[in-house]
C-alpha cells in the first residue's frame, strides 16, 4: 500500500447542509461537488498552488446551484457529471467503471444510487494502489455565508441570518417606539387598561417605520388614534427622543 496520501479539504457550508471537496497530491487537484460561490475554492487552490485537472459531480443538486461548470471553465479543467441526465451544457458523462487520472492519483467511478438514482462515488488510488482515508488527514473548513453566524456544539449546528434588511430595521424602530410610549404611559400614571391618543412627529426611518407599522403600534399601546403631526403642534409636555428623531404626546382617550 502506498505510504503517500492525498490532502483532502472539505469545505462545509452549514446553512446549506452540503460539502465541497478538494483532493490534491503533487500539486494536482480534483474538486468534488463545488458550490456556486467558487471564490472560496479558488482561494484555497491559490493558497496551496494546486492545479485543478478535473471538476466532478456526485449527483445533480436540487438544494443549491452548482459552481462546477463555471469553475471548470475558469480553470480549464475537465468537467465530469453522472451519466443519465439530459444536460443542457457540455460535460463528460461518467458511470460505473469510468476512470481518469489526476497527477499521481487514479480515479474510478462507482454507481451508488440512493441519494439520487444516478448518484456516483469516486474511488481514489495513489501510485496504482487504493488508498484508505484517515480522519486526521481531512481538513474541514466550516464557513457560513457572509452575513450568517454559525454555532456548532455537541453535534448540533445553529445558523442565524444576521443581515438587517430595511424592513427589519423599520420593524425594530417600531418596537422601540412602542417601548417609549409604554414608558410614557407609565410615567403619566395611566392604568394598564387605559386607552390613549398618540400624536407624533418624526424624521427619517422612524417616520417610515411608524407609517408602515401604525396598526401594530396602536394595538401594542392601546391607542384609539395614532396621528402624525408637525413638531410645532405638539404641547410642551411632549416626549422627545433624539436618537430616534421622535417627538410624541400621549393623552388619555375620552
Amino acid at each position: 500500500m502506498s505510504a503517500r496520501r492525498p490532502t483532502v479539504v472539505a469545505l462545509d457550508t452549514v446553512n446549506l447542509g452540503d460539502r465541497s471537496y478538494i483532493v490534491a497530491l503533487d500539486g494536482q487537484a480534483v474538486v468534488v461537488d463545488p458550490q456556486r460561490d467558487i471564490d472560496r475554492l479558488l482561494a484555497i487552490l491559490e493558497q496551496n498552488a494546486w492545479t485543478v485537472t478535473h471538476v466532478v459531480e456526485t449527483h445533480v443538486h436540487n438544494d443549491y446551484v452548482s459552481g462546477g461548470l463555471v469553475l471548470a471553465d475558469e480553470l480549464g479543467a475537465e468537467y465530469l457529471v453522472p451519466r443519465g441526465h439530459d444536460y443542457q451544457f457540455d460535460a463528460t458523462q461518467v458511470g460505473e467503471g469510468s476512470t481518469f487520472t489526476s497527477g499521481s492519483t487514479a480515479w474510478r467511478v462507482l454507481h451508488t444510487p440512493g441519494h439520487t438514482p444516478h448518484h456516483v462515488s469516486y474511488a481514489v488510488a495513489v501510485d496504482g494502489e487504493d488508498g484508505e482515508g484517515l480522519a486526521e488527514e481531512v481538513i474541514v473548513s466550516e464557513r457560513p455565508r457572509e452575513g450568517w453566524s454559525v454555532v456548532n456544539e455537541q453535534g448540533e449546528t445553529v445558523a442565524l441570518d444576521l443581515e438587517l434588511t430595511p424592513e427589519l430595521v423599520r420593524a425594530g424602530l417600531a418596537r422601540e417606539v412602542v417601548r417609549l410610549v409604554q414608558e410614557a404611559r407609565k410615567n403619566s400614571g395611566f392604568e394598564v387598561s387605559d386607552r390613549i391618543e398618540l400624536r407624533w412627529a418624526a424624521g427619517g426611518d422612524t417616520a417610515e417605520a411608524l407609517r408602515e407599522h401604525q396598526a401594530l403600534v396602536a394595538d401594542e399601546v392601546l391607542a384609539v388614534s395614532v396621528e402624525e403631526v408637525d413638531d410645532a403642534t405638539l404641547a410642551g409636555s411632549a416626549v422627545r427622543d433624539e436618537a430616534l428623531d421622535l417627538t410624541f404626546t400621549v393623552t388619555k382617550a375620552t
